[in-house]
Order: structure tokens, then C-alpha cells, then sequence
């Protein structure tokens, strides 16, 4: 069978928040996005310039001088463009915001699909599978002893060969909904981890 109880709905949140590329990508946008709005903000600082002339004095002298500056943005002070740079930010902020959002959403859905599809996996195993199993093996052998007639064996391997159809059915549901799991949260369930479905 599989195992649900190794599996809670907020750890693997956490697992999700920590592994999804999507999420990684979101969050080096909204730094980015607070650098450049950074960088534009500066620009309106008075900057410091350095300088040095060198001319010649009489005929044959060159005179290096040197000169020290200060550019006061009096005109041009960059408001629009640090305006617009802290509404990228406010936006890129935002879209992380949403985009966890979701992932919690996405988590605590395959979740609870795949708790639902491994209890139903067990449930099928434990009051159909096994005793249609069990069926087919005492007809067969109540057969073999001439007490049952090939009708109602032929009629017992029918709805054993049913229920382990529906078994498996479901067991590849239950499969599916674990890759969904897996690709929701980031994490390979391929591998025996503590946190692994079973």
C-alpha cells in the first residue's frame, strides 16, 4: 500500500517555497527590480567630479592643475524614472506575492488529492482485492475437489480479474497524483526520503 502519514501538507509547502525554480526566479526579479529603483534614487545625489587641465605656461612649461566639482541635480532630480523603478519593485513584489500564493494552493490541493487516492488504494486492498483473492483461491480449490461446478468458477475468476482491474486503476491514480506531488513541491519522490510517499 501506500503510506500518507509521512506526508504533511505544510512541510511540503515549506519544501516548495524553499525548491520551486518558478518561486527562485520571482524573488531575484523583486531584487533586482529594488537594485535598479536603488541605483536611479542615487543618480539624483550631487555627484563629486574630479579633473585635471594641463596647459602650457611660457614656451616650454606644462602645468598640470588639478580641480575638484560637485554636481548639484538642481533641474533634473530623477523623480520619474525612481517613481517608476519603486513601481517595478512594488510590482515584481506583488507577482512573488500571487505566485505563492498559489504554490500554497497548488501544494494543499495535490496534497489532499493524493491522501484521498492513497486511502482509497488501501480501502480497495483491504475489502475488495484481498478477498477476491482469496475467493478465487478456495473456488479454484473447491473446484479441483469436484464441489463447484466450472460456471461458478469461471464466474469467481470473472470478479477477481475486476477487482484487481479496479485495484490497479486506482493504484495509477494514486501514482499520478503523487508526480503531481512531486512536481507541485519541487521534490524527486523517486528516491526513499523520510518525507516520500510510499
Amino acid at each position: 500500500g501506500i503510506d500518507t502519514g509521512a506526508y504533511k501538507s505544510g512541510r511540503l509547502t515549506a519544501l516548495a517555497l524553499a525548491r520551486r525554480p518558478d518561486l527562485a526566479e520571482r524573488a531575484a526579479a523583486v531584487q533586482q527590480a529594488n537594485s535598479l529603483a536603488t541605483l536611479a534614487g542615487r543618480e539624483a545625489l550631487p555627484n563629486l567630479v574630479l579633473w585635471g587641465v594641463s596647459e602650457q605656461e611660457g614656451n616650454t612649461d606644462r602645468v598640470f592643475r588639478p580641480g575638484v566639482g560637485l554636481t548639484l541635480p538642481f533641474f533634473n532630480r530623477n523623480q520619474g524614472e525612481v517613481a517608476a523603478r519603486r513601481a517595478g519593485t512594488q510590482q515584481a513584489e506583488l507577482e512573488r506575492a500571487a505566485l505563492t500564493a498559489r504554490v500554497r494552493a497548488e501544494v494543499a490541493s495535490a496534497v489532499a488529492a493524493y491522501q484521498a487516492a492513497a486511502t482509497e488504494v488501501a480501502l480497495l486492498e483491504a475489502t475488495v482485492l484481498r478477498p477476491a483473492r482469496q475467493n478465487r483461491q478456495l473456488v479454484e480449490t473447491a473446484y479441483r475437489e469436484g464441489k463447484v461446478g466450472i460456471a461458478e468458477l469461471l464466474l469467481i475468476r470473472n470478479q477477481a480479474i475486476e477487482a484487481e482491474l479496479e485495484y490497479w486503476a486506482v493504484w495509477l491514480a494514486a501514482r499520478e497524483t503523487r508526480a503531481t506531488l512531486a512536481e507541485v513541491t519541487g521534490q524527486d519522490f523517486s528516491t526513499a526520503t523520510p518525507d516520500a510517499p510510499r
